[in-house]
């Protein structure tokens, strides 16, 4: 967790989009690497915390969040900034003059930024918070010394990144898009790649008409919104209107076209407008490469009988952190390039830098050819009938009582043999009580009491009660137990 941390709102008078672009800029200019870019949100980090040990104090790691929301008309803009140091008990104890003078200066460069869009933005003095004492400078440096040498063996197979993250089955996550004829159901990769192209689209609109740059950002901003508020487990269902339609159809056909294409990165100075194209699986490999004919006798170097030496670990491994600039202009040397996704055309490879890919300038070829027949529209109540629970277990029926029969006068019936009484145990639900998916489709969500569904429905995201038709019965061909959706 973070000890260090200091926030900004404002609010800005500017289309998000413009915000966006501006903000991610000034932050390449503060030295972040941007880690996260969406229609609403950007995400970055800068320094090392090697550097910081070795009494580079400026690079000390630090990561941004920002959040971007228009729903009221302006842009309301949240900034966070916040350490991204890792020593044991979670704080780094005599750093905060350090990050308190580093965030300072971020939050002027942004204020500078966002003052340049909105000359009437008036901006507040930020608050710096910490729950780590200042106790020294000494004491810092010692701590993030030996806590970097101590790591530095142990995490080199990381380090190099040759072992990938183990997968979560995160990339599985069902999502569904509805509307008022039709849902879609899309995995959380299709998804991330319809993201992926309404930012090419707010950034690089072209000639598309600014009607359709407004719709794509809007659909885009109403599901980046409930993936943001979706817990974890749960089927995440974003309802749009008809007339948004279209453009889920137009997003998920463009983020087709662009997953059967190789990847490229066009990198244009800002100072010379120089452009160079990269390729970013080539640019790993060689950074890996770097790293591992940098470790030669590192390993050798620093173990011994003794254990391994912090101060000779970091000397070691100092000179192989990334210390150059990420990009430097072969024409002016600049070390400020703007970053776009390209595309070669795979006919006569035209570089194509439009968001929206359709034919070719040079060829004709047309890229919505390669999409393979797909079905991405589904009848309404398709998504209730695959995610809803299964049918209730049938309890059989307490057998009838016999009938009363009067015994003739003056018989006397011999006692019967005492019988164990049985207990009855009463019905279990097959499943947990919940809001599922309402299985006729008429609202997002009806509650299932643990043995059937009742008229507690949820309109909107909020409850409410059906009024009208009666409960509908459980869809037969659920036969295997779901997930809940999400009120």
């Amino acid at each position: 967790m973070p000890f260090a941390r200091m926030e900004l709102v404002r609010t800005v008078a500017a289309p998000v989009a413009t915000v966006r672009t501006a903000l991610a800029k000034t932050l390449r200019e503060q030295r972040f690497e941007l880690t996260t870019e969406r229609l609403t949100s950007l995400e970055g980090q800068r320094g090392s915390q090697l550097a910081a040990g070795a009494l580079q104090l400026k690079k000390s790691p630090v990561g941004v969040k920002v959040e971007l929301d228009a729903d009221q008309g302006p842009t309301e803009v949240t900034i966070h900034l916040f350490d991204r140091w890792r020593a044991p008990g979670g704080k780094a104890w005599g750093a905060n003059k350090t990050y308190s003078e580093i965030f300072t200066e971020i939050a002027k460069a942004v204020d500078a930024c966002l003052v340049a869009l909105d000359p009437n933005l008036v901006p507040s003095q930020p608050t710096f918070n910490s729950t780590a004492a200042s106790i020294g400078f000494l004491e810092r440096t010692n701590s993030a010394t030996g806590d970097a040498g101590e790591k530095a063996v142990g995490r080199v197979d990381q380090w190099l990144g040759a072992a990938p993250p183990p997968s979560t089955g995160s990339d599985k996550a069902q999502i569904v898009i509805a509307v008022p004829d039709a849902e879609a159901i899309l995995d959380s990769m299709r998804v991330q790649g319809m993201l992926t192209v309404a930012l090419l689209v707010s950034r690089m609109p072209g000639p598309m008409p600014p009607a359709l740059v407004a719709d794509v950002e809007r659909v885009a901003s109403e599901i980046e919104e409930v993936l943001d508020g979706s817990a974890p487990g749960l089927v995440p269902v974003i309802t749009l209107r008809a007339a948004e339609k279209p453009v889920v159809t137009f997003l998920n056909d463009q983020a087709r076209i662009r997953d059967s294409l190789p990847l490229r990165t066009l990198q244009r100075c800002t100072t010379c407008r120089h452009e160079k194209v990269v390729n970013p699986d080539y640019k790993r490999l060689v950074e890996r490469n770097r790293k591992i004919r940098g470790l030669s006798g590192f390993l050798g170097a620093t173990v011994s009988s003794a254990g391994v030496s912090p101060f000779v670990a970091l000397g070691r491994i100092m000179p192989f952190v990334k210390l150059d600039p990420e990009y430097v202009c072969p024409r002016c040397q600049g070390l400020e390039a703007e970053d776009h996704l390209v595309v070669f055309c795979p006919n006569c490879g035209e570089r194509r830098d439009e968001a929206a890919l359709r034919k070719c300038r040079r060829c004709e070829h047309d890229f919505r050819s390669v999409l393979k027949p797909e079905q991405l529209w589904y009848p309404v109540g398709t998504a209730a009938e695959r995610f809803a629970p299964p049918p209730p277990p049938i309890i059989a029926p307490y057998p009838a009582p016999m009938p009363f029969i009067e015994a003739p006068q003056g018989y006397v019936p011999a006692a019967p043999a005492p019988e164990p009484v049985a207990q009855i145990q009463p019905p279990q639900p097959a499943f947990p009580p919940g809001y599922y998916a309402d299985p006729a489709g008429r609202f997002e969500a009806r509650w299932w009491d643990g043995f059937q569904y009742t008229s507690q429905v949820i309109i909107a995201g909020q409850p409410a009660n059906d009024p009208g038709e009666p409960v509908p019965p459980v869809p037969q061909s659920a036969t295997e137990p779901t997930q809940p959706i999400q009120a």
